[in-house]
């Protein structure tokens, strides 16, 4: 029985591999609804200069046209469905300054989204920024380390699957 426990709580089973946050972690092209704030009348493409730092291969964007941040979170409610991970909406961004504010929406049915949608569009911002295309950022999700009561948990269950084990073999 000892050699059952000592097997039982040694399996890989329990560990998650960090998981690098990608767009491609999901099927691609996403497709993301943007709006905001009309920038002032010296750069008229703010957004689509950031947008266009994403890689097109992961993305496809649309446009909805208002600087209500209420009827944009309306539009996306009536937009909304399991494959849409996310939209962004502009707050503020001063060109010269490259000081850029933004909101993003994520779709917690995939809960690795926001991270991805947060990395993918600060990733752009620096690269609007430094005028680097090719400059990347690196988002790695390490699950957490299990809590004592979890521990607890995973040893009662190995108990319980040793004692079940050696059990059915004394039948």
């Amino acid at each position: 029985m000892t050699i059952g426990l000592l097997m039982l709580d040694t399996l890989p089973g329990y560990y998650q591999p960090p998981l690098y946050l990608t767009p491609n972690i999901y099927e691609t092209p996403l497709d993301i609804i943007y709006s905001g704030k009309l920038p002032n009348s010296s750069h008229p493409n703010s957004m689509s200069d950031i947008l266009n730092k994403f890689d097109p291969n992961f993305y496809r964007f649309e446009f909805y046209n208002t600087s209500d941040i209420y009827e944009w979170d309306d539009y996306n409610f009536q937009k909304r469905s399991p494959e849409r991970k996310g939209t962004y909406f502009f707050k503020n961004y001063n060109y010269l300054n490259q000081n850029y504010s933004y909101i993003a929406l994520a779709n917690s049915i995939s809960f690795d989204s926001g991270a991805v949608l947060m990395n993918q569009m600060n990733k752009a911002i620096i690269r609007n920024a430094t005028k680097d295309p090719l400059l990347n950022v690196t988002a790695i999700n390490h699950p957490l380390p299990y809590t004592n009561k979890i521990k607890e948990l995973i040893k009662i269950g190995n108990g319980l699957g040793a004692a079940f084990t050696f059990g059915m073999g004394m039948v």
